[in-house]
């Protein structure tokens, strides 16, 4: 009986340490694949965004090193986009360039600096890249 009484003790005390913050935030420091999130502004580490193109809705990603747009229509075969553009939720288009993101509300005849840097994509989230040009999203 008393086996038991311990066994069930240390059962409980595992699950303790298991669920406690310090062992969560160990957790999450020692797999940096655990996606990052800044729960004070909202914002979250992300992989992909949305447009729509020609009625239908793109998902869109970013190489950071080589700051090379790609966008899919499935998530499992991708292209470069020609031009690296996407557009917003208001129709804007959007870029990349000299390592600035840009925007154009006619059709890249001008583009025009996004001071913020933060664009909504398809779905209504906000968007904004890192200072690594790391995706994070804001729902």
């Amino acid at each position: 009986m008393k086996k038991l009484f311990l066994f069930i003790g240390l059962v409980i005390f595992g699950f303790t340490i298991a669920n406690s913050s310090v062992a969560r935030k160990t957790l999450i420091n020692k797999h940096p694949a655990v996606l990052a999130q800044d729960t004070a502004a909202g914002w979250q580490k992300a992989a992909t965004w949305t447009a729509m193109s020609d009625n239908k809705k793109l998902i869109y990603k970013i190489n950071p090193k080589s700051l090379t747009v790609y966008a899919s229509w499935n998530s499992k075969t991708w292209s470069a986009v020609i031009g690296g553009t996407w557009v917003d939720k208001n129709g804007n288009w959007i870029k990349i360039q000299n390592k600035k993101l840009v925007s154009s509300s006619d059709k890249g005849a001008t583009w025009t600096e996004i001071s913020d840097g933060k664009w909504q994509d398809a779905d209504g989230d906000w968007c904004m890249f890192g200072s690594d040009w790391s995706l994070w999203i804001k729902k």
